[in-house]
């Protein structure tokens, strides 16, 4: 009796062991069925749209057929910033995007304040920040809101001049219409997209920067003491830190972006892979491998990134102002495990933003694998944005005659 109870105690084991291991075979099979972050279709959070004859509808058009093939759901568009000294007519602003994306809220949603709060920042420098401004400033920011708007941006507190059509520009980050600003943000909840080269302490400026032609000064101000003013300023206003990744002047390393994501809850950063235009403390090396520091940075802290590639929507060889990033900045969530690039692909910006990206339309059937190398073709990235004309893809533009 006792030999069966131990022949049976061994049987037990036995089926127990067997089972057990097929569990595992069959979680093993699930795993490897599981979407791969290749197929994520993701948003583009700092998008532009470049043509020098205003014809912004043609780039629509033809930015979807590009966002296809990189597997972009939706691209937020806005104006770059600009001065009050810059000619408007060359220069896209919000109201032009609203047109351009009429009928296209699927792929396009956009935010305003480039072309009309930065220029007042840089009045009211150059002039003193007198009542007028103060309230025209109010009424611009509820005019873009109005308009459908879903953040400001993009505002500059630190811009470096890369090509000949592109100016300087810098601001104190704690500005008073920046803190204005920020009061407005929480006021609509609309997030603030910043564009700033940090600075932690002054500085000679960086002789190295791409397109260096003269315009901007020999030497800068420190700015982060003043950023994280603007930050507690109020908690409320959500600042997306757009560039990151894209380091002139060698500080954005992520051991700071750590201690400055520590102490600012409301601070949301915005990856592009831009080593191509410099090398500083890029994301990824040479091979295009997300580097350690910057995976744990992002591990870290999961809920407090998204990705902008900063490119300039134009049609086909059109001379835009920066090399193609995009194809490099995908590939920093490709590299992701699923969840975690599921965070930086949609599930931030639905949080940050308020926008709802669709579930049933977040994955493709088809991996999205763009070459890291995304440097400058045709006539991208040349610097001179006064020489092309965009056709529709597949058709070259035209040079503008000379005036």
């Amino acid at each position: 009796m006792r030999l069966n109870k131990k022949y049976f105690l061994i049987t037990l084991i036995l089926i127990s062991l067997f089972l057990a291991g097929c569990t595992q075979g069959q979680k093993s099979d699930t795993e490897q069925k599981l979407p791969k972050s290749t197929h994520l279709l993701y948003v583009e959070t700092h998008m532009h749209f470049f043509s020098p004859t205003k014809d912004y509808e043609m780039v629509s058009e033809g930015a979807i057929g590009d966002m296809d093939k990189m597997g972009v759901a939706k691209a937020f568009i806005m104006p770059p910033p600009q001065n009050n000294e810059q000619n408007s007519n060359k220069i896209v602003d919000y109201k032009d995007i609203v047109k351009a994306i009429k009928n296209k809220s699927e792929r396009f949603l956009f935010l305003g304040g480039g072309g009309t709060l930065n220029p007042l920042i840089q009045k009211a420098i150059e002039e003193g920040t007198t009542e007028e401004i103060r309230e025209e400033f109010k009424s611009t920011a509820k005019k873009i809101v109005d308009s459908g708007a879903l953040g400001f941006g993009e505002m500059t507190a630190l811009h470096f001049s890369f090509n000949k059509n592109r100016p300087f520009i810098t601001a104190d980050p704690d500005h008073e219409l920046f803190l204005l600003l920020a009061d407005l943000s929480a006021k609509y909840k609309k997030p603030i997209d910043m564009h700033m080269e940090i600075v932690t302490e002054d500085m000679e400026t960086p002789t190295e920067l791409p397109g260096q032609n003269g315009k901007n000064p020999d030497k800068i101000k420190e700015n982060l003491s003043k950023f994280e003013k603007l930050l507690k300023h109020n908690r409320e206003a959500k600042i997306v830190w757009q560039h990151i990744g894209w380091d002139n002047t060698g500080k954005m390393t992520p051991a700071l972006l750590k201690q400055i994501l520590e102490s600012n809850p409301n601070l949301y950063l915005s990856l592009r892979d831009a080593k191509k235009e410099t090398g500083n403390n890029s994301p990824t090396d040479a091979d295009g491998k997300l580097k350690n520091d910057w995976l744990k940075l992002i591990k870290e802290f999961p809920d407090r990134f998204v990705v902008g590639s900063d490119f300039f929507y134009g049609g086909a060889y059109v001379n835009r102002p920066f090399p193609d990033s995009r194809g490099s900045t995908r590939n920093i969530i490709n590299q992701l495990s699923f969840s975690l690039a599921k965070k930086l692909a949609y599930e931030n910006v639905e949080k940050i933003y308020g926008v709802k990206v669709r579930t049933d339309a977040a994955l493709s059937t088809s991996a999205f694998k763009p070459s890291t190398d995304s440097g400058p073709k045709d006539n991208e990235g040349s610097g001179d944005i006064e020489k092309g004309r965009g056709g529709p893809p597949g058709k070259p533009g035209r040079k503008r005659p000379p005036r």
